[in-house]
């Protein structure tokens, strides 16, 4: 977590890790700043990486839907910095772009 800007979890991260990887809902409001795209990033990877490998046309592992362009824009970047670590493909898709080029993302 060091080359994200984080040397331990925050508080929303400790409280959120542990119910997310149990496998419970999780519904949390912090600060900006305080963690909470890798609250729920890094368990969504975890669960990601235990699945098996996903076939041709069989859709995301991981769906996080975000109320703003810009939102998903930062979460984009965050899975990204991720999936340099766990080799998972992670494309976001949001209006005002084209979407021939959303959708034509080419896997890293």
């Amino acid at each position: 977590m060091l080359h994200l800007g984080f040397s331990r979890p925050t508080p929303v991260q400790s409280q959120a890790w542990p119910a997310a990887l149990a496998g419970h809902d999780l519904l949390c409001r912090a600060p900006t700043g305080s963690g909470k795209t890798l609250a729920y990033l890094l368990p969504a990877m975890a669960h990601a990486e235990a699945q098996r490998p996903g076939r041709p046309g069989e859709g995301p592992s991981v769906l996080a839907l975000v109320p703003t362009r810009e939102l998903a824009m930062q979460v984009s970047g965050t899975a990204e910095s991720l999936r340099k670590v766990s080799g998972q493909r992670c494309v976001a898709l949001y209006g005002g772009a084209p979407r021939d080029e959303q959708v034509g993302a080419p896997y890293p």
